[in-house]
């Protein structure tokens, strides 16, 4: 099993790489291995060149393509998702990337819903690409509030939501029916 989170936006200083952060360190601190995309690596040409064969996203889909499990962070942007994360995927190989691979949505948001309207697009568009989301959303409200300097949950904000999402895969690990 390959593990690959995905921090949906672009934005400096964006809080999203920060739980993304946190959920890689999950994976990693129970023997799985993780690794961690940043949307701000991507290459500046991406708008314009993805389409076809772009050698500046090669290493973008290789990435996708050796990878079985995601977990996208999702910020709410306008209600939905940063335009970056949906050109990020429609830059990636159609249905194959996605299809038959897991794939876990955390949505995060300054507000009360944790991004609920961003994450229905989520689950759509992988859908769609044939992916097999999992069961239950994570929609992590209050984010400016509750997640600290450090880039660690404040109390009142445990992480066993997102450990919660990540059991069956944990379980599988060490070999636990669900």
């Amino acid at each position: 099993m390959q593990f690959t989170i995905v921090s949906g936006t672009n934005r400096p200083g964006n809080l999203s790489l920060k739980v993304a952060s946190i959920c890689h360190q999950m994976l990693s601190d129970a023997g799985l291995d993780a690794s961690l995309v940043d949307l701000a690596d991507l290459p500046r040409d991406i708008a314009f060149d993805y389409l076809g064969d772009s050698k500046s996203f090669a290493s973008f889909q290789k990435i996708v393509d050796d990878s079985t499990h995601f977990v996208f962070v999702v910020p709410e942007y306008n209600a939905s998702i940063p335009g970056i994360l949906k050109l990020f995927i429609d830059a990636c190989s159609y249905p194959e990337s996605f299809k038959g691979k897991h794939v876990a949505l955390i949505g995060i948001a300054a507000g009360e819903l944790g991004n609920e309207p961003g994450i229905r697009h989520m689950d759509e568009i992988m859908r769609c690409f044939g992916a097999e989301v999992c069961e239950g959303q994570v929609l992590l409200a209050n984010i400016r509030k509750n997640l600290l300097p450090d880039g660690q949950f404040g109390p009142q904000f445990p992480s066993a939501e997102i450990e919660a999402q990540f059991s069956t895969w944990l379980q599988k690990k060490i070999g636990v029916n669900s």
